[in-house]
Protein backbone atom coordinates (compact mmCIF):
# COMPACT_ATOMS: atom_id res chain seq x y z
CA UNK A 1 0.00 0.00 0.00
CA UNK A 2 1.50 3.48 -1.13
CA UNK A 3 2.01 5.90 1.50
CA UNK A 4 0.98 9.26 0.37
CA UNK A 5 0.97 13.20 2.60
CA UNK A 6 -2.34 14.43 4.05
CA UNK A 7 -1.30 17.94 1.92
CA UNK A 8 -1.31 15.90 -1.47
CA UNK A 9 -5.16 14.43 -0.36
CA UNK A 10 -6.77 17.86 -0.12
CA UNK A 11 -6.99 20.83 -1.63
CA UNK A 12 -5.87 24.24 0.01
CA UNK A 13 -6.97 24.52 3.45
CA UNK A 14 -10.10 27.31 3.15
CA UNK A 15 -9.95 29.15 6.85
CA UNK A 16 -12.58 29.73 8.47
CA UNK A 17 -14.64 33.52 9.38
CA UNK A 18 -16.61 34.84 12.03
CA UNK A 19 -17.94 38.12 11.16
CA UNK A 20 -19.47 40.54 13.08
CA UNK A 21 -22.45 40.54 15.40
CA UNK A 22 -26.02 40.35 13.50
CA UNK A 23 -29.40 41.31 14.79
CA UNK A 24 -31.32 40.24 11.64
CA UNK A 25 -32.45 36.98 9.76
CA UNK A 26 -30.36 37.83 6.94
CA UNK A 27 -26.91 36.50 8.81
CA UNK A 28 -25.15 32.91 7.95
CA UNK A 29 -24.72 30.27 10.23
CA UNK A 30 -21.42 29.73 11.59
CA UNK A 31 -19.98 26.18 12.96
CA UNK A 32 -17.71 26.32 15.95
CA UNK A 33 -15.63 23.53 18.31
CA UNK A 34 -18.84 23.35 20.60
CA UNK A 35 -21.07 21.92 17.42
CA UNK A 36 -17.78 19.10 17.44
CA UNK A 37 -17.49 15.66 19.11
CA UNK A 38 -15.17 13.56 19.48
CA UNK A 39 -16.43 10.94 16.89
CA UNK A 40 -16.29 13.04 13.38
CA UNK A 41 -19.98 14.00 14.13
CA UNK A 42 -21.40 17.28 13.93
CA UNK A 43 -23.43 18.23 17.08
CA UNK A 44 -26.17 20.56 15.89
CA UNK A 45 -29.01 20.52 18.92
CA UNK A 46 -26.45 23.09 20.74
CA UNK A 47 -26.53 26.45 19.24
CA UNK A 48 -25.14 27.66 15.94
CA UNK A 49 -24.55 31.11 15.56
CA UNK A 50 -25.73 33.19 13.08
CA UNK A 51 -23.08 35.92 11.59
CA UNK A 52 -22.97 38.86 9.31
CA UNK A 53 -20.81 37.89 6.56
CA UNK A 54 -19.55 39.57 3.55
CA UNK A 55 -21.60 37.74 0.73
CA UNK A 56 -18.67 37.44 -1.20
CA UNK A 57 -16.98 35.58 1.59
CA UNK A 58 -19.82 33.58 1.78
CA UNK A 59 -19.50 32.28 -1.37
CA UNK A 60 -15.60 31.29 -1.50
CA UNK A 61 -15.84 29.81 1.89
CA UNK A 62 -18.89 28.22 2.67
CA UNK A 63 -19.09 24.23 3.51
CA UNK A 64 -20.17 21.52 0.86
CA UNK A 65 -21.48 18.23 1.64
CA UNK A 66 -17.85 16.00 1.61
CA UNK A 67 -15.88 18.63 3.76
CA UNK A 68 -13.94 17.99 6.74
CA UNK A 69 -13.64 20.74 9.47
CA UNK A 70 -10.37 20.99 11.33
CA UNK A 71 -10.15 22.11 14.63
CA UNK A 72 -7.01 24.63 14.71
CA UNK A 73 -7.54 26.18 18.09
CA UNK A 74 -8.52 25.22 21.15
CA UNK A 75 -7.70 21.77 22.74
CA UNK A 76 -6.54 21.20 26.39
CA UNK A 77 -3.90 19.41 28.61
CA UNK A 78 -6.21 16.42 28.16
CA UNK A 79 -7.35 16.77 24.35
CA UNK A 80 -4.69 17.68 21.94
CA UNK A 81 -5.73 20.05 19.47
CA UNK A 82 -6.84 18.84 15.85
CA UNK A 83 -10.53 17.49 16.32
CA UNK A 84 -12.49 16.68 12.96
CA UNK A 85 -15.88 16.61 11.79
CA UNK A 86 -17.48 15.15 8.73
CA UNK A 87 -19.85 18.18 6.84
CA UNK A 88 -23.19 16.20 5.50
CA UNK A 89 -26.04 18.55 5.45
CA UNK A 90 -27.52 19.26 1.96
CA UNK A 91 -29.73 21.92 3.08
CA UNK A 92 -29.34 25.93 3.95
CA UNK A 93 -25.74 27.81 3.87
CA UNK A 94 -22.83 27.31 6.77
CA UNK A 95 -19.62 28.39 7.28
CA UNK A 96 -17.08 27.54 9.68
CA UNK A 97 -15.36 30.21 12.50
CA UNK A 98 -12.15 31.21 12.55
CA UNK A 99 -10.43 28.66 15.10
CA UNK A 100 -11.43 26.42 12.63
CA UNK A 101 -10.59 25.31 8.78
CA UNK A 102 -12.13 23.44 5.97
CA UNK A 103 -10.23 20.47 4.59
CA UNK A 104 -11.82 19.28 1.04
CA UNK A 105 -10.65 16.14 -0.20
CA UNK A 106 -9.18 15.76 -4.12
CA UNK A 107 -11.19 13.65 -6.58
CA UNK A 108 -8.81 10.21 -5.91
CA UNK A 109 -9.22 9.82 -1.86
CA UNK A 110 -12.82 9.30 0.04
CA UNK A 111 -13.80 12.12 2.00
CA UNK A 112 -15.25 9.94 4.79
CA UNK A 113 -11.95 7.49 4.61
CA UNK A 114 -9.96 10.72 5.32
CA UNK A 115 -12.33 11.23 8.45
CA UNK A 116 -11.60 8.14 10.13
CA UNK A 117 -7.83 8.23 9.60
CA UNK A 118 -7.97 11.63 10.84
CA UNK A 119 -9.60 10.54 14.13
CA UNK A 120 -7.11 8.08 14.08
CA UNK A 121 -3.95 10.01 14.14
CA UNK A 122 -5.65 12.18 16.55
CA UNK A 123 -6.70 9.59 18.90
CA UNK A 124 -3.35 8.40 18.56
CA UNK A 125 -1.91 11.72 19.64
CA UNK A 126 0.37 12.42 16.68
CA UNK A 127 -1.46 15.62 16.19
CA UNK A 128 0.27 16.98 19.41
CA UNK A 129 3.59 17.22 17.86
CA UNK A 130 2.21 19.72 15.74
CA UNK A 131 0.83 22.13 18.11
CA UNK A 132 2.01 25.55 19.95
CA UNK A 133 0.50 27.68 22.94
CA UNK A 134 0.13 30.96 22.57
CA UNK A 135 -1.94 33.22 25.69
CA UNK A 136 -3.10 29.98 26.85
CA UNK A 137 -4.90 28.70 23.60
CA UNK A 138 -3.26 25.69 22.19
CA UNK A 139 -3.10 26.34 18.15
CA UNK A 140 -2.70 23.27 15.55
CA UNK A 141 0.77 24.26 13.28
CA UNK A 142 -1.66 22.83 9.94
CA UNK A 143 -0.45 23.02 7.01
CA UNK A 144 3.12 21.69 9.41
CA UNK A 145 0.52 18.42 9.96
CA UNK A 146 -0.77 17.66 6.38
CA UNK A 147 3.10 18.54 5.24
CA UNK A 148 4.47 16.24 7.26
CA UNK A 149 2.19 13.01 7.55
CA UNK A 150 1.76 10.23 5.33
CA UNK A 151 -1.17 7.51 5.60
CA UNK A 152 -1.63 4.63 3.64
CA UNK A 153 -3.92 5.37 0.59
CA UNK A 154 -5.99 2.06 -1.21
CA UNK A 155 -7.36 1.93 -4.44
CA UNK A 156 -10.43 4.32 -3.83
CA UNK A 157 -13.18 1.18 -4.03
CA UNK A 158 -11.11 -0.03 -0.68
CA UNK A 159 -11.41 3.45 0.67
CA UNK A 160 -15.17 3.41 0.66
CA UNK A 161 -15.37 -0.40 2.04
CA UNK A 162 -13.12 0.91 5.10
CA UNK A 163 -15.20 3.88 5.91
CA UNK A 164 -18.11 1.76 5.13
CA UNK A 165 -17.46 -0.86 7.97
CA UNK A 166 -16.32 2.01 10.15
CA UNK A 167 -19.65 3.47 9.35
CA UNK A 168 -21.58 0.45 10.68
CA UNK A 169 -19.34 0.20 13.88
CA UNK A 170 -19.85 4.05 14.95
CA UNK A 171 -23.61 3.48 14.48
CA UNK A 172 -23.90 0.10 16.74
CA UNK A 173 -21.77 2.33 19.34
CA UNK A 174 -24.17 5.50 18.95
CA UNK A 175 -27.12 3.51 19.06
CA UNK A 176 -26.19 1.37 22.57
CA UNK A 177 -25.02 5.18 23.67
CA UNK A 178 -28.38 6.22 23.44
CA UNK A 179 -30.12 2.58 24.85
CA UNK A 180 -28.08 3.53 28.30
CA UNK A 181 -29.71 7.33 27.60
CA UNK A 182 -33.02 5.90 27.23
CA UNK A 183 -32.67 3.82 30.81
CA UNK A 184 -31.81 6.91 33.13
CA UNK A 185 -35.01 8.69 31.52
CA UNK A 186 -36.86 5.34 32.64
CA UNK A 187 -35.58 5.72 35.71
CA UNK A 188 -36.78 9.58 36.26
CA UNK A 189 -39.46 8.60 34.61
CA UNK A 190 -40.72 5.96 37.37
CA UNK A 191 -39.62 8.76 39.70
CA UNK A 192 -41.70 11.25 38.73
CA UNK A 193 -44.56 8.93 38.16
CA UNK A 194 -44.26 7.23 41.73
CA UNK A 195 -43.46 10.82 43.54
CA UNK A 196 -44.22 13.46 41.36
CA UNK A 197 -42.59 16.66 41.23
CA UNK A 198 -40.97 16.56 44.45
CA UNK A 199 -40.63 20.60 44.76
CA UNK A 200 -44.78 21.59 44.37
CA UNK A 201 -45.18 17.95 45.70
CA UNK A 202 -48.64 17.13 44.39
CA UNK A 203 -48.89 13.91 46.70
CA UNK A 204 -48.78 15.63 49.40
CA UNK A 205 -46.16 13.59 50.81
CA UNK A 206 -44.45 14.35 53.97
CA UNK A 207 -41.58 16.78 54.25
CA UNK A 208 -38.51 17.18 56.46
CA UNK A 209 -35.40 19.24 56.14
CA UNK A 210 -31.89 17.34 54.80
CA UNK A 211 -29.98 17.52 58.47
CA UNK A 212 -33.42 16.26 59.97
CA UNK A 213 -32.10 12.70 58.07
CA UNK A 214 -28.85 13.21 57.50
CA UNK A 215 -25.30 14.23 59.26
CA UNK A 216 -23.35 16.26 56.83
CA UNK A 217 -19.53 16.15 57.15
CA UNK A 218 -17.68 18.76 55.12
CA UNK A 219 -13.77 18.45 53.79
CA UNK A 220 -11.15 19.30 55.91
CA UNK A 221 -10.13 23.21 55.27
CA UNK A 222 -7.96 23.73 57.71
CA UNK A 223 -4.15 23.97 57.86
CA UNK A 224 -3.12 20.74 57.21
CA UNK A 225 -5.18 20.56 54.17
CA UNK A 226 -2.83 18.88 51.02
CA UNK A 227 -0.97 21.52 48.85
CA UNK A 228 -0.48 20.15 45.38
CA UNK A 229 3.33 18.98 45.90
CA UNK A 230 1.37 16.63 48.95
CA UNK A 231 -0.37 14.61 45.64
CA UNK A 232 1.15 12.26 44.11
CA UNK A 233 -0.34 9.21 41.53
CA UNK A 234 -0.35 6.50 43.78
CA UNK A 235 -0.30 6.52 47.75
CA UNK A 236 -1.75 5.03 50.80
CA UNK A 237 -5.07 7.38 50.60
CA UNK A 238 -7.21 8.28 47.82
CA UNK A 239 -8.24 12.27 48.07
CA UNK A 240 -11.63 12.91 45.41
CA UNK A 241 -11.75 15.97 44.11
CA UNK A 242 -14.82 17.51 42.54
CA UNK A 243 -14.33 16.30 38.75
CA UNK A 244 -14.81 12.69 39.92
CA UNK A 245 -17.69 13.18 41.04
CA UNK A 246 -20.55 13.09 38.29
CA UNK A 247 -24.33 12.77 38.16
CA UNK A 248 -23.80 9.60 36.34
CA UNK A 249 -21.11 8.24 38.86
CA UNK A 250 -17.71 8.28 39.22
CA UNK A 251 -15.02 9.54 36.97
CA UNK A 252 -11.86 7.91 37.50
CA UNK A 253 -9.55 10.20 35.08
CA UNK A 254 -6.81 12.06 37.19
CA UNK A 255 -6.77 10.58 41.00
CA UNK A 256 -4.89 11.89 43.27
CA UNK A 257 -3.33 10.41 46.05
CA UNK A 258 -2.01 11.48 49.67
CA UNK A 259 0.52 9.71 52.25
CA UNK A 260 -0.46 8.27 55.50
CA UNK A 261 1.39 11.03 57.54
CA UNK A 262 -1.33 13.65 55.18
CA UNK A 263 -3.97 11.30 55.60
CA UNK A 264 -3.54 10.98 59.32
CA UNK A 265 -3.33 14.65 59.50
CA UNK A 266 -6.55 15.88 58.11
CA UNK A 267 -9.66 15.63 60.45
CA UNK A 268 -12.56 15.50 58.51
CA UNK A 269 -13.62 14.35 54.72
CA UNK A 270 -12.92 10.53 55.26
CA UNK A 271 -16.11 8.62 53.71
CA UNK A 272 -17.35 5.74 54.74
CA UNK A 273 -19.20 2.77 53.11
CA UNK A 274 -22.80 4.06 52.48
CA UNK A 275 -22.12 7.57 52.58
CA UNK A 276 -23.50 10.24 50.02
CA UNK A 277 -20.76 12.28 48.03
CA UNK A 278 -22.03 15.73 47.39
CA UNK A 279 -20.36 18.75 45.20
CA UNK A 280 -21.02 21.67 46.84
CA UNK A 281 -18.44 24.27 44.66
CA UNK A 282 -18.13 24.98 41.20
CA UNK A 283 -20.70 22.01 39.23
CA UNK A 284 -22.81 22.22 42.40
CA UNK A 285 -25.40 19.11 42.91
CA UNK A 286 -23.41 16.25 41.32
CA UNK A 287 -23.93 13.58 43.53
CA UNK A 288 -22.74 9.79 44.38
CA UNK A 289 -23.74 7.27 47.19
CA UNK A 290 -20.39 5.42 48.61
CA UNK A 291 -20.94 1.68 48.56
CA UNK A 292 -17.97 0.14 47.57
CA UNK A 293 -17.60 1.45 44.07
CA UNK A 294 -14.28 2.60 44.78
CA UNK A 295 -12.03 0.01 45.00
CA UNK A 296 -9.20 1.56 47.89
CA UNK A 297 -9.40 1.29 51.51
CA UNK A 298 -8.67 5.09 52.65
CA UNK A 299 -11.14 8.03 50.67
CA UNK A 300 -11.19 11.59 51.32
CA UNK A 301 -12.99 14.11 49.96
CA UNK A 302 -11.88 17.37 49.13
CA UNK A 303 -12.99 20.70 50.27
CA UNK A 304 -15.62 21.38 47.45
CA UNK A 305 -17.58 18.42 48.44
CA UNK A 306 -19.84 17.15 51.86
CA UNK A 307 -20.61 13.69 52.85
CA UNK A 308 -24.35 13.12 53.98
CA UNK A 309 -24.45 10.44 56.45
CA UNK A 310 -27.69 8.67 57.29
CA UNK A 311 -29.32 9.22 60.61
CA UNK A 312 -32.35 8.00 59.87
CA UNK A 313 -34.22 5.21 58.71
CA UNK A 314 -36.64 6.72 57.37
CA UNK A 315 -35.01 7.82 53.97
CA UNK A 316 -32.95 5.88 51.16
CA UNK A 317 -30.09 6.71 50.12
CA UNK A 318 -30.63 5.37 46.52
CA UNK A 319 -33.93 7.48 46.65
CA UNK A 320 -32.18 10.39 47.74
CA UNK A 321 -29.58 10.38 45.52
CA UNK A 322 -32.58 10.28 42.39
CA UNK A 323 -34.52 12.85 44.09
CA UNK A 324 -31.40 15.10 44.44
CA UNK A 325 -31.05 14.76 40.44
CA UNK A 326 -34.28 15.59 39.62
CA UNK A 327 -34.65 18.50 37.50
CA UNK A 328 -37.08 20.50 39.22
CA UNK A 329 -34.74 19.81 42.70
CA UNK A 330 -31.79 20.90 40.80
CA UNK A 331 -33.39 24.03 39.90
CA UNK A 332 -34.67 24.55 43.27
CA UNK A 333 -31.23 23.58 45.23
CA UNK A 334 -29.94 26.80 42.97
CA UNK A 335 -31.74 29.01 44.42
CA UNK A 336 -29.73 27.96 47.78
CA UNK A 337 -26.44 28.62 45.87
CA UNK A 338 -24.05 31.86 46.83
CA UNK A 339 -20.72 32.73 45.06
CA UNK A 340 -20.81 34.51 41.56
CA UNK A 341 -17.33 33.63 40.21
CA UNK A 342 -17.62 30.18 42.00
CA UNK A 343 -21.55 28.82 42.60
CA UNK A 344 -21.03 27.21 46.05
CA UNK A 345 -23.59 25.35 48.41
CA UNK A 346 -23.03 26.52 52.16
CA UNK A 347 -23.57 23.64 54.94
CA UNK A 348 -26.33 25.89 56.52
CA UNK A 349 -28.19 26.34 53.41
CA UNK A 350 -27.72 22.84 52.46
CA UNK A 351 -29.43 21.99 55.84
CA UNK A 352 -32.22 24.45 55.09
CA UNK A 353 -33.59 23.03 51.97
CA UNK A 354 -37.15 20.61 52.30
CA UNK A 355 -37.34 17.11 50.67
CA UNK A 356 -40.43 14.94 50.68
CA UNK A 357 -40.12 11.74 52.76
CA UNK A 358 -42.65 9.10 51.20
CA UNK A 359 -43.28 6.11 53.19
CA UNK A 360 -39.85 3.71 53.23
CA UNK A 361 -42.15 0.50 51.39
CA UNK A 362 -42.65 3.31 48.66
CA UNK A 363 -39.14 3.94 48.57
CA UNK A 364 -37.88 0.24 48.21
CA UNK A 365 -40.23 -0.61 45.62
CA UNK A 366 -38.61 2.68 43.29
CA UNK A 367 -35.43 0.78 44.67
CA UNK A 368 -36.23 -2.45 43.09
CA UNK A 369 -37.17 -0.78 40.05
CA UNK A 370 -33.83 1.22 39.53
CA UNK A 371 -31.47 -1.32 40.39
CA UNK A 372 -33.09 -3.59 37.94
CA UNK A 373 -32.01 -0.34 35.37
CA UNK A 374 -28.88 -0.01 36.98
CA UNK A 375 -27.62 -3.95 36.14
CA UNK A 376 -28.84 -3.39 32.81
CA UNK A 377 -27.16 -0.55 32.30
CA UNK A 378 -23.89 -2.01 33.83
CA UNK A 379 -24.25 -4.85 31.41
CA UNK A 380 -24.54 -2.23 28.33
CA UNK A 381 -21.58 0.12 29.17
CA UNK A 382 -19.80 -3.50 29.33
CA UNK A 383 -20.63 -4.15 26.09
CA UNK A 384 -20.30 -0.17 24.91
CA UNK A 385 -16.72 -0.43 25.99
CA UNK A 386 -16.27 -3.58 24.10
CA UNK A 387 -17.74 -2.05 20.92
CA UNK A 388 -15.59 0.97 21.21
CA UNK A 389 -12.28 -1.46 21.58
CA UNK A 390 -13.76 -3.24 18.57
CA UNK A 391 -14.21 -0.17 16.39
CA UNK A 392 -10.36 0.78 17.63
CA UNK A 393 -9.21 -2.27 16.33
CA UNK A 394 -10.75 -2.27 12.76
CA UNK A 395 -9.48 1.05 12.70
CA UNK A 396 -5.86 -0.18 13.45
CA UNK A 397 -6.12 -2.91 10.97
CA UNK A 398 -7.97 -1.11 7.96
CA UNK A 399 -4.90 1.48 8.23
CA UNK A 400 -2.32 -1.18 8.29
CA UNK A 401 -4.06 -2.47 5.30
CA UNK A 402 -5.23 -5.86 6.90
CA UNK A 403 -8.76 -5.51 6.63
CA UNK A 404 -9.60 -5.92 2.87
Amino acid sequence: MILIKLSDLFEKPISGEWGSETTNSDGVKVIRTTNFTNVGRLDLSKEVAVRNIDKSIIASKKLIPGDIIIEKSGGSPTQPVGRVVFFDINHNTYLCNNFTSILRAKRHSFPKYLLYILLYLHKLNIVSKYQNKTTGIINLKLNDYLQNIEIPLPPIETQKKIADVLDKAQELIDKRKEQIVLLDDFIRSVFIDMFGDPVSNPKDWKQCRIDDVYSIIDGDRGVNYPKESDFSDRGYCLFLNTGNVTRDGFNFDDLKFITIDKDRSLRKGKVQKGDIILTTRGTVGNIVHFDNAIPYDVVRINSGMVLLRNTDNSISNVYFCELFKNNEMSRKIKSFLSGTAQPQLPITNLKKINIILPPIEYQNNFIYIAQQAEQQKRLMKKSLTEMENNFNSIMQRAFRGELF
